[in-house]
């Protein structure tokens, strides 16, 4: 069968990552004849493309800077009224 990019795109996740998987078999398989390679090569190409569009990207929430608390000098002061 040979695949297209449109294809490709109309793939569910896990079909994508085994049609992928495939190809990266047959691209790495030294017996395989060179057509083969060729559409195996274009084919994992394409695959990884589409996994890139497709791969969420991980938001980090922006943390808010942390102000620096007043110096507690009321509490001392209370302490040397008491102890007069």
């Amino acid at each position: 069968m040979a695949w297209t990019e449109e294809k490709i795109a109309g793939l569910p996740v896990d079909q994508l990552k085994s049609l992928r998987d495939n190809a990266a078999k047959i691209d790495a398989d030294g017996a395989a004849k060179p057509n083969a390679k060729t559409a195996a090569k274009q084919t994992l190409d394409w695959c990884d493309a589409e996994l890139a569009k497709r791969t969420p990207v991980k938001v980090v929430p922006v943390k808010k800077p942390k102000v620096a608390k007043a110096p507690k000098a009321a509490k001392t002061a209370k302490v040397a009224e008491t102890a007069e």
